[in-house]
């Protein structure tokens, strides 16, 4: 069965409360905001209200249970709900969590400019697991490798660039005839110019 994110993160707050042995009230004295009341909060959690949690809720609700926020979205351990995204897209919870921790993309994307802006998200220490720190070094390493070919590739377009308008201009000069000691120099001077480009 598939649901939506909504509907997954009230019955995870529900859960997630239950577990800890709080009430409604508890929680939403916690939350120290007078518009979530216990009503409010347990309309969230029952699907009952005419929006799910907003995105502000959500995270002051995880920072109130102290759990991870992306904990709250995530379907009971038990269930094999899917994660409805788009109504094309459902997706299961171990793609959920690589797709929300910047690992995996989903549906069609541009993969290096994903990668680039899971990499600004990121911190460092973001992967707690050596699994996930593994994931995490490979993706970067990649990406600086991805950056690193391109940039050597124009370099080295230039420096094809360079040489080829180099050797332009000397059979131009052997052609129009020049005095071959003058062409010797010129020969010298484009040599000692190719080493300052190495």
């Amino acid at each position: 069965m598939s649901r939506t994110a909504g509907v997954i993160s009230g019955e995870a707050i529900r859960r997630e409360r239950r577990r800890q042995r709080l009430t409604a009230e508890d929680t939403a004295a916690r939350y120290a905001d007078s518009a979530m009341t216990h009503t409010v909060l347990m309309n969230i959690e029952a699907s009952r209200r005419k929006a799910p949690a907003t995105i502000d809720e959500w995270l002051r609700l995880a920072y109130v249970l102290g759990v991870p926020p992306e904990s709250l979205l995530m379907p009971d351990d038990d269930s094999d709900d899917q994660i409805q995204i788009t109504p094309e897209i459902v997706i299961d919870r171990v793609r959920l969590v690589r797709w929300l921790r910047g690992q995996a993309p989903i549906g069609d994307v541009e993969p290096r400019h994903y990668r680039q802006v899971a990499g600004l998200t990121l911190p460092e220490d973001g992967a707690t697991t050596a699994d996930e720190r593994s994931v995490e070094i490979s993706r970067r390493v990649t990406s600086m490798l991805e950056s690193v070919d391109s940039e050597a590739a124009e370099a080295a377009r230039i420096m094809r660039r360079q040489i080829y308008d180099l050797l332009g201009e000397l059979d131009e000069l052997v052609t129009s005839g020049t005095d071959p000691k003058q062409l010797s120099e010129t020969i010298r001077s484009y040599r000692d110019r190719l080493v300052s480009l190495s």
